[in-house]
């Protein structure tokens, strides 16, 4: 099986329409390779998306809303590239790998 994250380069504009999710991979996926997304206002959202910062979040069952914001990002070039930046950042920051593995080790510690 191909590795998906390569292909997420050529990504102008990451979408989750769920409507119900814990804390979606996808997203931190798309802001890893710096591709703005436009996600719905569930579960762990607001940590990947930081809105109009890093993509845009939207109400759920909300397909105009979510069209809107789309359309936007595919119209204006230099605002996707700006929030696919910030969403590297962000991910960079908040979710290295690294600092992970510090936050399960001390989690663990503390309750051993």
């Amino acid at each position: 099986m191909p590795n998906l994250y390569s292909f997420l380069h050529h990504c102008d504009v990451g979408v989750l329409s769920s409507l119900s999710e814990a804390f979606s991979n996808a997203l931190l996926e798309y802001a890893a390779a710096g591709v703005a997304a436009v996600a719905t206002d569930v579960g762990g959202t607001k940590e990947v998306i930081e809105d109009a910062e890093t993509g845009f979040i939207v109400p759920p069952r909300s397909p105009e809303q979510m069209a809107e914001r789309i359309c936007q990002l595919l119209q204006d070039e230099k605002l996707r590239k700006r929030l696919g930046e910030n969403a590297r950042r962000r991910a960079e920051t908040r979710f290295a790998e690294e600092k992970i593995l510090r936050q399960y080790s001390r989690l663990y510690l503390r309750l051993a």
